[in-house]
């Protein structure tokens, strides 16, 4: 874990955000695109790279690999809470 934490602090950077966000956008646009041009050969193959490609990126990624490299927060009981010792 101490290995993903540390990657996160080296990754959080301008550039990286710019090329993995720019590249999702980029993909909305292809999905825009080849969802207009559907009638063409080839269009069904861009979409569905495309959309895979947002798929593994945002909806594997963020929400499953994210919360593997943050540790979990563990409740405190309400009466150490409180400075109260029972």
């Amino acid at each position: 874990m101490a290995a993903m934490q540390s990657i996160n602090r080296v990754i959080l950077n301008p550039l990286f955000l710019i090329v993995f966000l720019g590249t999702a956008a980029a993909c909305l646009l292809v999905v825009q695109i080849s969802w207009r041009r559907w009638h063409e050969a080839g269009a069904a193959c861009v979409l569905a790279g495309a959309l895979l490609y947002l798929v593994g990126t945002f909806l594997v990624t963020m929400p499953l690999n994210t919360a593997l490299d943050e540790p979990p927060v563990r409740p405190v009981p309400k009466a150490l809470s409180d400075g109260h010792a029972t």
